[in-house]
């Protein structure tokens, strides 16, 4: 488990929505992907975001 203090700080103003985990989650059960895999590919889209400049959700991971 992800201790809270480690876990980056964001405002919840999101381009795509606030509904752009579950928009990845759904498109990632669509390709197949592994948990693990779909994990990744929010956190990546989240990383993109930020060094864009750009705000991203703080949503959790943990309601998988």
């Amino acid at each position: 488990m992800q201790d809270k203090a480690l876990r980056p700080r964001a405002t919840r103003t999101v381009k795509i929505g606030d509904n752009h985990h579950r928009l990845l989650r759904i498109l990632a059960d669509m390709l197949g992907l592994s948990q693990q895999q779909t994990f990744e590919l929010c956190v990546e889209t989240t990383l993109t975001d930020v060094l864009n400049g750009e705000a991203v959700s703080s949503e959790p991971f943990s309601d998988w």
